[in-house]
């Protein structure tokens, strides 16, 4: 525990000042200058002595803290901000302006220089529900005193709300001006997504309970989500998204360090040259890695992620040249789709077995026993080793990573309750009472991404009839819906679009629940009296189960007899992929790409159009909202899409659900996506 030390009356704002370690401690008429590396003592240590010893603000939105500091010539300070998170959610600090004052009064005249500083680049941090986090700041100035206030923006993790966290005022001092000099320990683990150290212990592995089984693990031979969120702890790509939490830049730098739009049709990408794969030789990933990968996606399932690659050129070994047959707005985010993670061409030309498992992230495979668990283990050479924590290309921090599906829900929160597991992804909402009730468990919630929707087959008769469509679309009670699948735990929505995506429009007039409209509609339609018997089909479990009842009984007010038809989910799939199926129940994600929306549910002949739906016109808005370089026409332009797609009714939106995870109360360092694509490379359980 670190020694507690008094101001002796100098010109600190801190009333006490706790000191650190003896050999990186600066006095100067009587400032102390300190880090923790341990936040969590160092908390506790000034709330048992009634909060007296820190200088802290709670902060919510925009706010900022003043500290007070002296430095001699050649010497360095790190200021650090420890940040308590006391909240039931995530959330996500952003230092926005570091200043130097005199007397925190005036700008000072001849600071040398000054930067804003986490972990050398970054200057955002997430704060998990109840954690710590520390903030690095860092000042360089020659003889003088000088005053330094920190402002920051607080939002809840993954949105634009303000939210509040409580910032303590630290600092770290080193003699020679050196990063690395005394303990520094700290400095490698600051500002990771929940606060503290990795260093300070932690549990080997960590285990979460999936809600659905993996079926396939070669990258670009399928989409699904459970998929991808094990893929993501192996694999990297290209480009990041960010969900946001670098502000308006939703897609970040990856293995390409830049990338610049030469002309309509080519795009040049510069990329890292310190990447290399692991596959225990350390291959350098290089170009003809990338452009391998890009040719293969064009021969896989996945090619329609690249719709409008024409080919890859190698520059040299560190840049590459893509070209695309038409300009496309969104074509650089969807290099950011985990199924085009850069995979190794020697790997496929030297024959490897399953060479897709060999990826360049910081972990790898170990063990897939399926139905079982998928476990990954941390490469302990990985190439980014060096990349401090709480950057997005840092190292893993839990040795084992293991997804072990629990596809009936009770299963799920009785293993997480008695331990076998340390986060229970879904849990069932009439359970939560019990966990919330668990002083070892916290139960997580946020606003959602993920649209439930009921939809048709329109090649079928009588579902290719639109009146009749939107008859059935006014019969069905969305709010009864939302309330039987998810206890009200949602929004129920109009549009076709996920919430969250660029030019999401919920404005239109669209089809709300009457019957009386629904009647009439049916009578339009050539129904007046009802009699048509149809089959709904839906994957087994909650909460597909609830809906379709719902809807059954809404059907049948103007006339129509449902038969529900439960089928496990890649029964349902085959299913609608070949069009065998009349009505479905399905799901759709997605929190990056509004292409992947519009072209992949509702442009003729895409894969995952499951209703079967084609319409030249709307073919030619989605192109025009993909191309269309102008922001206000091409937002006109997606308003009116939207608009167009909800009348036409291939599908009836349901409800956004929220995101619910339940997990040990010591996780640390997730990134929760409202859509449930969640982020485990730098999760751990601490101890």
């Amino acid at each position: 525990m670190p020694t507690l030390l008094k101001n002796q009356g100098a010109k600190s704002r801190n009333p006490q000042i706790l000191q650190g370690n003896e050999s990186n401690v600066y006095i100067n008429k009587n400032e102390y200058f300190f880090y923790s590396n341990n936040p969590e003592a160092l908390y506790s240590q000034h709330m048992a002595d009634n909060g007296k010893y820190l200088n802290c603000a709670t902060v919510s939105g925009n706010g900022q803290i003043y500290t007070w500091h002296s430095n001699q010539t050649g010497q360095s300070i790190k200021n650090c901000i420890l940040i308590y998170n006391p909240n039931s959610y995530a959330v996500q600090v952003k230092v926005t302006n570091y200043g130097l004052t005199d007397d925190a009064t005036q700008t000072h005249s001849d600071a040398d220089a000054w930067e804003s500083y986490y972990n050398g680049q970054n200057t955002s941090v997430t704060v998990a529900a109840g954690g710590f986090a520390n903030l690095f700041l860092r000042t360089i100035g020659n003889n003088h005193h000088f005053g330094i206030v920190a402002r920051a923006n607080i939002v809840r993790s993954g949105t634009s709300t303000s939210a509040s966290v409580t910032l303590y005022d630290l600092a770290y001092f080193t003699n020679s001006g050196s990063a690395n000099s005394g303990n520094t320990s700290g400095e490698a683990s600051g500002g990771s997504a929940s606060g503290g150290s990795a260093a300070a212990g932690h549990k080997e592995s960590l285990i979460i309970g999936t809600d659905t089984d993996i079926n396939n693990l070669d990258l670009q031979k399928q989409q699904d989500q459970i998929n991808n969120i094990i893929l993501k702890n192996t694999h990297q790509t290209l480009v990041f998204f960010n969900n946001g939490s670098s502000g308006d830049v939703r897609f970040d730098p990856c293995l390409a360090t830049s990338w610049e739009f030469i002309d309509d049709t080519h795009i040049e990408m510069k990329l890292r040259d310190d990447v290399y794969f692991n596959d225990g030789a350390q291959t350098p990933m290089t170009a003809e890695d990338v452009k391998f990968t890009l040719d293969m996606a064009m021969d896989n399932m996945v090619a329609s992620v690249l719709a409008g690659y024409v080919g890859c050129t190698v520059k040299d070994e560190h840049t590459i040249e893509i070209e695309i047959e038409k300009y496309n707005n969104e074509f650089v985010q969807s290099l950011a789709s985990l199924p085009l993670a850069i995979q190794s061409k020697k790997a496929y030309d030297d024959g490897v077995e399953d060479p897709f498992y060999i990826g360049t992230g910081p972990y790898k495979f170990d063990e897939w026993v399926e139905g079982e668990y998928c476990r990954l283990v941390k490469v302990e050479d990985y190439w980014g080793n060096h990349i401090p924590a709480g950057e997005n290309l840092a190292p893993g921090v839990a040795e084992i990573l293991e997804f072990r599906p629990y596809i009936e829900a009770s299963s799920r929160v009785m293993a997480l309750q008695a331990g076998e597991i340390d986060v229970c992804v879904n849990p069932p909402i009439n359970e939560l009472q019990y966990l919330e009730e668990d002083k070892n468990i916290t139960v997580y919630e946020q606003t959602g991404t993920r649209l439930f929707y009921f939809a048709f087959n329109v090649e079928k008769a009588p579902w290719d009839n639109q009146t009749l469509r939107q008859a059935v679309a006014c019969a069905i009670d969305r709010n009864a819906v939302l309330e039987a699948a998810v206890y009200g735990k949602g929004t129920p929505q109009t549009t076709i679009l996920n919430r969250g995506l660029w030019g999401f429009y919920d404005e239109m007039e669209g089809f709300d629940y009457d019957v009386e409209r629904a009647k009439a509609l049916m009578a339009e339609a050539g129904y007046p009296d009802g009699g048509i018997t149809t089959t709904l089909s839906y994957a087994t479990g909650t909460p597909y189960e609830q809906i379709a009842t719902i809807i059954q009984a809404n059907l049948a007010d103007i006339g129509i007899t449902v038969t529900l038809e439960p089928m496990e989910t890649a029964t349902l799939k085959s299913a609608c992929v070949d069009g065998s199926q009349e009505l479905f129940l399905w799901r759709w994600n997605e929190d990056s790409k509004v292409d992947f929306v519009y072209r992949d549910l509702f442009y003729t002949g895409s894969g995952s159009n499951y209703h079967h739906y084609g319409d030249a016109k709307a073919d030619e808005m989605i192109d025009i909202v993909a191309t269309e370089k102008d922001a206000d026409k091409r937002l006109e332009a997606a308003q009116e899409l939207q608009t167009y797609l909800v009348d036409a009714c291939p599908q009836v939106p349901l409800y956004i659900a929220n995101l619910v995870v339940a997990y040990n109360k010591d996780l640390q360092g997730q990134y929760f996506y409202g859509g449930g694509n969640h982020d485990w490379r730098h999760a751990y359980i601490a101890q």
